[in-house]
């Protein structure tokens, strides 16, 4: 009787292992199944959250950026409207060739921007120099910067500004590339006498009413060098 009761009992315990062993097994089954569909779920609502986030991000900056015009005059106001209006009809190589031109001395004038017809843009010729206009004929030499600064005058270099500016125009440039505003930091540079010296003041002075005399005659002043060389 012995034997076969051991080996009825060893059965029994086989039997509830093996039971048991399955039933951990289906619950180990039913649990890592389970747990997989939980990450999931919990991975994509977090996903969400962060697209709506992202998304919600976005739209503000977006909107934030495309008012930039509200402490703006109106005529300001009204270049911005017309800009957009403009930018939006262009193709991406319009957008490219508005952006670069084309090139050093490829047209009228040293830095010239192409024409585009679909929004009747005429290009842009943009010229040479702080003194009067370069490459060109039957135009005058203006005295320096530096001489014009020594005047320490705000009436007579708004005036010398002006005088620029109407030879610019009249020679069909839109952009004079000056005034020049580098501050002198070492006496021996080269193009000193371009600018208005070393004191800061008096270069910025020299410059506001350079440009205000320029822009005076509907041509646009572009400042520079903002990196010295």
């Amino acid at each position: 009787c012995l034997p076969g009761t051991q080996t009825s009992t060893s059965t029994s315990r086989s039997s509830s292992t093996s039971r048991s062993s399955s039933t951990s097994r289906a619950s180990s089954t039913s649990s890592t199944t389970s747990r997989p569909t939980s990450t999931t779920t919990s991975t994509r609502s977090s996903s969400s959250t962060v697209l709506t986030t992202s998304s919600t991000r976005t739209s503000t900056t977006t909107s934030s950026s495309s008012t930039p015009t509200g402490s703006l005059s109106p005529a300001w106001q009204a270049a911005y409207t017309k800009a957009r209006n403009a930018v939006a009809r262009l193709s991406l190589s319009e957008k490219v060739s508005l952006g670069t031109g084309i090139q050093w001395q490829r047209g009228p004038c040293v830095g010239n921007t192409a024409a585009i017809s679909t929004i009747n843009f005429p290009g842009l010729c943009l010229q040479d120099g702080p003194l009067g206009i370069r490459f060109a004929d039957l135009v005058s030499v203006f005295p320096a910067g530096i001489n014009a600064a020594a005047t320490f005058n705000r009436d007579l270099i708004q005036q010398r500004g002006a005088a620029l500016g109407a030879e610019f125009k009249a020679k069909g440039v839109h952009v004079a590339l000056g005034p020049a505003m580098n501050i002198a930091r070492i006496p021996a540079a080269g193009r000193n006498w371009e600018g208005f010296g070393g004191d800061p003041y008096l270069s910025g002075e020299a410059a506001y009413q350079t440009i205000v005399g320029i822009q005076s005659n509907g041509v646009q002043a572009c400042a520079k060098h903002y990196i010295n060389k």
